[in-house]
């Protein structure tokens, strides 16, 4: 399993996250598509999966670019307060 405590495979929680940015599916149609094939997939948990990936990747990117930012200004007095250093 690809994401502890939920039965949802990589593959699904790719679908739905491809169908709902890339797509513009929303959640109400990608439900109903789900249920015609026997699935119970409800908007809230396709929800709650798609907020955390998009929660988690947003997090890598900052920590990324705050990374860069910091290699490249390293002596810098005018870098806001969270890419000083931390001590």
């Amino acid at each position: 399993m690809a994401f502890p405590k939920s039965m949802a495979s990589s593959s699904l929680v790719a679908n739905i996250i491809i169908n709902k940015f890339v797509k513009y599916l929303p959640l109400y149609r990608q439900e109903k598509l789900f249920r015609n094939v026997g699935l119970d997939i409800s908007r809230a948990n396709m929800s709650s999966v798609a907020y955390s990936i998009v929660e988690t990747a947003l997090a890598k990117i900052k920590n990324k670019h705050v990374d860069n930012l910091r290699k490249l200004l390293p002596y810098s007095n005018d870098l806001p307060e969270y890419l000083k250093a931390k001590k």
